[in-house]
């Protein structure tokens, strides 16, 4: 059996979305979370945020003091579920083989689940899947 493997790079994704929706922010680096004040962290960050040491998780504050240039903003779930919904249509228009998972990564039934790194990889219907969580 011949099976093919796309694996989605979500790690980016809502300051991916806040990208493409205000494009003057595409190459800058883009911040998406809670704000300092009320010690939030960081949702996510742009590749551009990162390379300046920015991480997921990271107190805002301290996103703030690495990378004070940054377009800091708030989280725009129903945008994500859009643009998420969007791309599910879009994967599904080549593989009725799509599989979404929450944002605990729990496999759907019938899977086996193996930690491999930051991915997922999912055994099931005869091949491994490569699968990751939004952020």
């Amino acid at each position: 059996m011949t099976c093919a493997i796309l694996l989605i790079d979500m790690d980016a994704f809502y300051a991916s979305v806040e990208q493409a929706r205000h494009p003057e922010l595409v190459g800058l680096p883009v911040i998406v979370g809670g704000s300092a004040e009320s010690r939030g962290v960081v949702s996510t960050a742009s590749y551009e945020a990162r390379a300046l040491g920015v991480r997921t998780a990271m107190p805002t504050a301290q996103a703030q003091r690495l990378c004070p240039q940054a377009t800091f903003l708030p989280v725009d779930m129903k945008a994500y579920v859009a643009v998420s919904k969007q791309l599910l249509e879009l994967f599904g228009r080549f593989t009725d083989l799509v599989e979404k998972l929450p944002h605990t990564g729990s496999p759907s039934p019938g899977s086996r689940r193996r930690r491999r790194g930051r991915h997922d990889l999912l055994v099931g219907r005869g091949c491994w899947r490569a699968a990751t969580s939004p952020s």
